[in-house]
C-alpha cells in the first residue's frame, strides 16, 4: 500500500470535513437536528466511504509490525475528531518496544452524573487492509461522531479508537481495548454500555440484518439496542450465539473481563465474508448505503440507552471482580 507523509493522508479527509469545523482547533458550530438534512457536506455514505479508503487503500496494513501506517491511521483519526470538534485524548502505552495509542474523544452530556455511554472500534489491521475489519467499524463511529456533534445528548459520550485488537496482542495486556477497561475499572468509571463496532460494511448477497452479541450481564441491554435498531432501520436483528466461542474475540471481550456491559455489534461479514485477514478485505466491497443506515440507528440508540435509567439502576452496579467468558 501506498506510504504517504501525514499530510498527504489526510487531504481526502480535510476536503471531505470542509465546512465542519473553524481554524484552529476551534469547535464546530452547533447544528439544531440531523447534521445529514441540513445540507452537511459531505453525505454520509460519502463520508463513510472517504474513512475506508484512508484507512484501508491510501494507509493500508495497520499493525506494530507496519508501524508507520499504524501511526498514520491514529493521526488521520484524531484529525477527524478534531475537525468535528472534539478534544481528543491519547491514551499511550508501550507494545513490540514502539509506543502506540488509543485515541479518545468525549462528548459531555447534559448530565455528566448519567453513566457513560461508550462507542469504541479498533483500527489496527491483520496483514491485510482491512477495509471491513475494521476500517468499517472506526469510520462507523467517526460517522455517529458527526452526527452527536451538534446535539445535545442526557449523558456523556466517549469514542474510543482501540489499537492491537488483532493477534499476537489479543487477550493480553497489550490490547489496546483492556487497557482501556482496565482504565475506566481502576477509576471507577460508571460506564452503562459499551458498544464495539467491528466488520459492519460487509452484506454480501442482499444481506441486510444486523448482528448482536452479549454475554448474560450484558443481555438485557442488548434486548434494548435491537429494540431500538429494530425501530429506526431496516435492518432484521439477531442475537450472536454464546455458545460460539468466535462471540470472545473482538474488543467488547476485554470490558466483560472488567465487569462492565458490553456488545459485539457486526454485519453479515461475521459469518459470511472469507476475505477477512486477506488482501481482499478491500474497500470496493462494502456498502456504504447500509453503513449510514447504521449509524442513523446508533444515533437512536444512543439517546434510547438513557430512557429509564431510574428503573435499570440494578444493570449499572460496578462488579466488584473480573468477569471471565460470556456468563
Amino acid at each position: 500500500m501506498k506510504r504517504l507523509p501525514r499530510e498527504a493522508v489526510c487531504l481526502g479527509l480535510l476536503a471531505a470535513l470542509l465546512g465542519l469545523a473553524g481554524c484552529g482547533g476551534q469547535p464546530a458550530p452547533a447544528l439544531t437536528g440531523d447534521a445529514d438534512t441540513l445540507g452537511a457536506s459531505p453525505p454520509l455514505p460519502t463520508l463513510l466511504k472517504t474513512h475506508v479508503v484512508t484507512l484501508s487503500d491510501t494507509i493500508g496494513n495497520r499493525s506494530v509490525n507496519a508501524y508507520t501506517h499504524l501511526t498514520q491511521a491514529a493521526n488521520y483519526i484524531e484529525d477527524a475528531f478534531g475537525a468535528q470538534g472534539y478534544t481528543v485524548t491519547r491514551q499511550t502505552f508501550t507494545a513490540g518496544g514502539k509506543s502506540v495509542r488509543n485515541v479518545i474523544a468525549n462528548k459531555r452530556g447534559r448530565n455528566p452524573s448519567l453513566p457513560i455511554v461508550l462507542i469504541g472500534a479498533h483500527y489496527d489491521s491483520y496483514y491485510a487492509p482491512g477495509a471491513d475489519d475494521n476500517a468499517s467499524g472506526v469510520a462507523a463511529m467517526l460517522g455517529l461522531a458527526r452526527r452527536l456533534s451538534g446535539k445535545t445528548t442526557p449523558g456523556s459520550v466517549r469514542f474510543v479508537a482501540f489499537v492491537n485488537e488483532e493477534d499476537p496482542w489479543w487477550g493480553t495486556n497489550k490490547m489496546g481495548s483492556l487497557v482501556c477497561a482496565r482504565a475506566a475499572r481502576a477509576a471507577g468509571e460508571n460506564l452503562r454500555v459499551m458498544l464495539n463496532l467491528d466488520m459492519v460494511g460487509y452484506y454480501p448477497g442482499g444481506r441486510h440484518y444486523l448482528l448482536v452479541g452479549s454475554n448474560v450481564r450484558s443481555s438485557a441491554t442488548g434486548e434494548r439496542v435491537k429494540r431500538l435498531l429494530g425501530q429506526s432501520t431496516t435492518f432484521a436483528l439477531r442475537s450472536m450465539d454464546r455458545s460460539d466461542p468466535a462471540i470472545r474475540w473482538s474488543d467488547h471481550w476485554a470490558f466483560w473481563q472488567e465487569g462492565y456491559q458490553a456488545l459485539y455489534l457486526a454485519g453479515p461479514s461475521w459469518d459470511h465474508d472469507q476475505n477477512i485477514h486477506s488482501p481482499a478485505d478491500t474497500w470496493e466491497k462494502l456498502s456504504y448505503a447500509n453503513m449510514a443506515e447504521l449509524v442513523r440507528g446508533l444515533d437512536t440508540v444512543v439517546f434510547g440507552l438513557w430512557q429509564g435509567q431510574p428503573a435499570a439502576a440494578h444493570e449499572l452496579a460496578l462488579w466488584p471482580g473480573t468477569l471471565v467468558g460470556v456468563n
